[in-house]
């Protein structure tokens, strides 16, 4: 049995949801570098996206291992940050970097009207942008 999701979204909305988006996803755009193919934001940086500190950050994707594979969040040595992110390292050994599914998924670990505010835009973006069909042909094939 298949379920059939249909979304009824008049022009006028996906046009307004669509400005909304654009100018978080443009702010998150010129922050992020490609490591390994992927595009990547730094946590000091998604820490100040969601009005936290990187510290704060930092414990909650500790705190909850599970909801960060390889493909949402890695880590980086202070060398390869210099590299990629063009910027001075600060002091701390661990500096971690999230794909698009990790920032999601940092922005549900935080209960402020930011972090959600992150949180529906991404995936409001995600749903307008993605083929669903083809994305659940992806998860299936992955065998969770």
């Amino acid at each position: 049995m298949h379920t059939v999701l249909v979304f009824r979204k008049s022009k006028s909305y996906l046009y307004k949801m669509s400005l909304q988006n654009h100018s978080l996803l443009i702010s998150i755009e010129q922050k992020m570098c490609v490591i390994n193919g992927q595009k990547v934001l730094a946590d000091n940086d998604l820490a100040e996206l969601l009005n936290v500190s990187s510290v704060q950050l930092k414990a909650k994707v500790r705190a909850n291992p599970d909801r960060f594979p390889d493909d949402f969040a890695f880590i980086l040595s202070n060398v390869q940050y210099i590299t990629f992110f063009k910027k001075e390292a600060y002091k701390q050994s661990r500096i971690y970097v999230f794909t698009l599914m990790g920032i999601m998924q940092a922005a549900n670990l935080f209960n402020t009207k930011r972090a959600v505010d992150i949180s529906i835009q991404l995936i409001e973006y995600v749903a307008a942008n993605v083929d669903v069909f083809k994305w659940l042909e992806i998860v299936n094939e992955k065998k969770f």
